[in-house]
C-alpha cells in the first residue's frame, strides 16, 4: 500500500551512528589539502560556495547562450517576410525578439567522433588541347590540411590524440564506435596518424625541456607504469657506479613555473626514477642561474645528484601518513591534521598574491601554526607516546626527519605547500595506464610521454587542446624553425602574426 501512495517510513541508521560521509552537514573532500578538524567557517568562502550552488543547482537545464560554439542554422518562413501582411488581420509583420535575440532551441544528434566526407570535385577539360582544369579545393579545407594525399584534416588527427591519450579511449574501441556509423578507420590508420603528430611536434617537446631546465621553481612525483617491450634493463648506480638489473617502470612528472606564472611540465615513461629524469632534464640548465627549488615527497629515488638543489618536501604526503592512522590514534592525529586544516585554508587565500607577498602573509599566519604542530609531535615522540614501528611513529619519524624541509613554503618565496599540482596531473597519465595496463613498446611508450608533456602543459595554462594539436599540424614548417613561439601561452600571437603577413603573389 505504500508503494502505491508513494509513502515510506524514515530508515533509520545503521547500528554504530552514520558513518562521516553519511552525516548531515559533512562536506566531501573536494581538495587534497582540505583536512577535517576546523568547525569555524570562513564568511568568504561561505558567500562562495552559496554561489557555486546557485550556479549547480540548475538540475541539468542550461539556455541557449551556454553553447556558444554549437553551429547556428537560421530558419525562416516559408511563404512569410518581414513586411508581409498579417495572415490573422491587415497588419504588417516585422521581426519578433525576445530581448535581444530571436527564439532559440538547442537540439542535440547523434554523430561519429570523426565524420567522414566525399568531396567531388567537377573538374574541367578542354575539348581541343585536352588541359584539365582542376577545382580548387575550398579555404576551410586547405587550412584544415586538405591536400592530394592525405586523408585526415589536422582538426581530426588532434581529435584522435585526445581521445587516446587524455581520455584513454583505445584504438580498437575507435574503430568499433566508428563502424556503427559505417565509417571504416582501423586502429593502424589511427596509429599512423598519432606517430605523424608525434614527429612533428617532437622539436615543441625538445624545445620545453630546454625552457623547463633553466626555470627556478620544480614539482617532482611519478607513478608505476609497464613497458612490455622492456621488462628489465641494466642501470648505473649514480652515486655508487654499480652496475644493476632493475625492472620498475615508472612515468616520472616534473612541472617548472617560470616567473610570469607559466607552466612546463615535462613526463618520461621509462625504467627511470624520478630523480634520474630530473638529472637528465637539468643537464641542459644554463650556467650561473640561481639555485633552484624541487617539491618532492621524501623518497630517496627523487634525490637530484647532478645539478645543486634546494630539496623541498610535500606537506600533503606528511599530513596524509597522520591521516592514514587516524583510527588508531585519533587524539592526536585529530590535533595534527586541525593544524595542517587551518595552514592549507591560509594557503588558499593566497593564490592571487605575489611570491613575497605570499611569503610575508605565511610567516604572519602559518609560522606560529608550524611551530605549534612541530612541537607537538617532538613532545609526543619524547613521551614515547608514538610506537616506532607503527604508522603513527613512522608518521612521526617522516615529519621530524624532513621539517625543515617541510618548511619550505615558510623561507623561500615562490616556495608550495604541497605537491598537489603534480597529482592532479598525474591522475592522467593513470587513466591510460588503468584502462590499457601497460605500453607494448618503448616507442610508444615515448610518443605518450612526448604527448603527455605539450597536452598537459597546455592545460596547465588553460589552451584548448583540439586548437593547439591542430595549430602545431597546421603550421609544423614554422614550429620546426622556432618551436618557442609556439609554448601554449605564445602560439596564438604567432598565428595572428603569420596571418597577418601579406600572401605573396604570382
Amino acid at each position: 500500500m505504500r508503494k502505491f501512495l508513494n509513502v515510506f517510513p524514515e530508515k533509520s541508521p545503521p547500528e554504530g551512528g552514520l558513518p562521516d560521509t553519511d552525516r548531515p552537514g559533512n562536506k566531501d573532500q573536494d581538495e587534497l589539502d582540505s583536512p577535517s578538524g576546523d568547525n569555524q567557517k570562513d564568511p568568504d568562502e561561505s558567500k562562495k560556495n552559496s554561489d557555486n550552488k546557485k550556479n549547480q543547482n540548475h538540475e541539468g537545464k542550461q539556455s541557449a547562450a551556454d553553447f556558444s560554439n554549437a553551429p547556428e542554422i537560421i530558419h525562416e518562413h516559408p511563404e512569410l517576410k518581414p513586411g508581409s501582411l498579417c495572415p490573422f488581420c491587415s497588419g504588417k509583420l516585422y521581426y519578433h525578439k525576445t530581448g535581444d535575440h530571436f527564439r532559440t532551441r538547442i537540439w542535440f544528434e547523434a554523430g561519429p567522433l570523426l565524420t567522414a566526407t566525399r568531396h567531388v570535385f567537377e573538374d574541367l577539360r578542354c575539348n581541343l588541347c585536352k588541359e584539365v582544369i582542376h577545382v580548387p579545393p575550398s579555404a576551410e579545407l586547405i587550412a584544415d590540411g586538405f591536400e592530394k594525399e592525405e586523408r585526415f584534416g589536422y582538426r581530426a588527427i588532434a581529435m584522435l590524440v585526445i581521445m587516446k591519450y587524455f581520455y584513454a579511449f583505445p584504438l580498437y574501441r575507435m574503430e568499433k564506435l566508428q563502424s556503427h556509423f559505417s565509417i571504416h578507420l582501423p586502429d593502424a590508420t589511427q596509429w599512423d596518424q598519432i606517430v605523424k603528430f608525434t614527429e612533428r611536434s617532437r622539436c615543441l617537446f625538445n624545445a620545453l625541456i630546454y625552457y623547463l631546465a633553466q626555470l627556478s621553481h620544480f614539482l617532482g612525483d611519478d607513478t608505476f607504469n609497464a613497458i612490455r617491450e622492456k621488462d628489465c634493463d641494466l642501470i648505473v648506480g649514480r652515486t655508487t657506479g654499480k652496475i644493476s638489473f632493475r625492472n620498475g617502470c615508472h612515468s616520472s612528472v616534473v612541472i617548472g613555473r617560470d616567473s610570469q606564472g607559466h607552466y612546463i611540465l615535462a613526463v618520461k615513461t621509462d625504467i627511470i626514477y624520478l630523480g634520474e629524469w630530473l638529472d637528465e632534464i637539468l643537464q641542459h640548465r644554463g650556467k650561473n642561474l640561481v639555485t633552484p627549488f624541487l617539491m618532492v615527497d621524501g623518497s630517496n629515488q627523487n634525490l637530484v645528484t647532478k645539478t645543486p638543489v634546494i630539496m623541498l618536501n610535500c606537506n600533503q604526503h606528511a599530513r596524509k601518513m597522520f591521516e592514514d592512522c587516524k583510527k588508531h590514534f585519533p587524539e592526536q592525529c585529530g590535533e595534527v591534521l586541525a593544524i595542517y586544516k587551518k595552514i592549507f585554508k591560509i594557503d588558499r587565500k593566497t593564490k592571487e598574491m605575489t611570491p613575497a607577498e605570499r611569503l610575508a602573509y605565511h610567516q604572519k599566519h602559518s609560522l606560529s601554526l608550524f611551530d605549534k604542530l612541530q612541537e607537538k609531535i617532538a613532545a609526543w615522540v619524547e613521551a614515547k607516546l608514538s610506537p616506532e614501528n607503527s604508522p603513527f611513529g613512522q608518521a612521526c619519524d617522516y615529519f621530524l626527519k624532513r621539517e625543515e624541509a617541510l618548511r619550505g613554503f615558510l623561507k623561500f618565496e615562490g616556495a608550495e605547500l604541497s605537491n598537489n599540482l603534480t597529482e592532479s596531473q598525474i591522475i592522467t597519465i593513470a587513466l591510460l595506464r588503468n584502462v590499457c595496463e601497460a605500453f607494448q613498446t618503448v616507442y610508444s611508450a615515448e610518443v605518450a610521454s612526448n604527448i603527455f608533456s605539450i597536452g598537459l602543459t597546455a592545460t596547465l595554462n588553460n589552451v584548448d587542446l583540439l586548437d593547439y594539436f591542430s595549430a602545431i599540424l597546421r603550421y609544423h614548417d614554422v614550429l620546426e624553425k622556432s618551436p618557442e613561439k609556439f609554448f601554449p601561452w605564445e602560439y596564438k600571437n604567432t598565428i595572428a602574426s603569420i596571418l597577418a603577413q601579406p600572401v605573396p603573389t604570382g
